[in-house]
């Protein structure tokens, strides 16, 4: 294929020169559907930006090691239906009690023929082939049918279920008001639930993603800042108050510098 070149366009008084690049995979050498189309054209596109050229089609000659990937978007629908995609419950405790106050929600995929897969694996599938929103409302789905039952038996307690969050799915316009229809459906509140945003997250549509957030918090939901320290977020940002709270990795953070944070908030 030859190298990429503009397209010229001359409106009067304003010339124009357009790039553009395109990636494509055919339905033939796609047995796994439209999932697998979709991710094959974009590792094209990507691969089109890479050599400079307009246009690139994927060939199964590509690096084997795709194939997993492929494998995974092709079969991700079906995992959330059949079983294969479950949830695991990580409790988190008071420091000063003792007692769980947050169970941490923990999406698990043990794939028939691939074994248990990585889960950062799976989200990275999922966002690549917009399917995350998708997968995010299922672990949302999944979490409140199990919560509503243990909620039903004790109303008193003040549990709250934490559910990592991608930046896809803040910014999506329909989120919002698709995970208040489950949480009403399940006789919880909003309130109940901790969405984890990782600080890595605010690089890019920072000001859109701060605007979302603060929608969020109006419907009542609260909000942590996961893996702080190792990404941009500032303390100047973080004294926005949108943030409930702050999740320090061990790795990343001394016991002096932790307590210097806290002050500042």
């Amino acid at each position: 294929m030859s190298e990429r070149q503009p397209i010229k366009m001359e409106i009067p008084e304003l010339p124009l020169q357009l790039n553009f690049v395109v990636g494509a995979s055919s339905f033939i050498d796609s047995p796994y559907g439209v999932t697998d189309v979709i991710y094959k054209a974009q590792l094209a596109l990507e691969q089109a930006k890479e050599l400079n050229k307009n246009v690139w089609i994927f060939s199964q000659s590509e690096p084997e090691a795709n194939n997993r990937k492929f494998r995974m978007a092709s079969d991700i629908k079906l995992a959330m239906r059949s079983g294969e995609m479950f949830v695991k419950y990580q409790p988190q405790f008071d420091i000063d009690s003792g007692e769980i106050v947050t169970f941490e929600a923990l999406l698990r995929w043990r794939h028939p023929e691939l074994g248990n897969l990585n889960p950062l694996e799976v989200i990275t599938v999922a966002e690549d082939t917009g399917l995350i929103e998708e997968v995010t409302i299922w672990l949302i789905e999944a979490s409140c049918r199990n919560f509503s039952r243990f909620y039903s038996a004790d109303k008193s307690n003040e549990l709250c279920i934490a559910i990592n969050m991608s930046t896809q799915v803040i910014l999506s316009p329909s989120f919002s008001q698709r995970v208040m229809d489950i949480i009403e459906n399940h006789k919880l509140k909003a309130s109940q639930f901790l969405l984890e945003i990782t600080e890595r997250s605010f690089k890019s549509d920072s000001q859109q993603l701060e605007h979302k957030i603060r929608k969020l918090r109006a419907l009542g939901f609260k909000i942590a800042i996961d893996d702080f320290g190792t990404g941009s977020a500032s303390l100047t940002y973080l004294n926005k108050g949108i943030f409930n709270a702050l999740k320090i990795p061990k790795n990343s953070f001394n016991l002096c510098q932790a307590m210097s944070v806290a002050k500042a908030l």
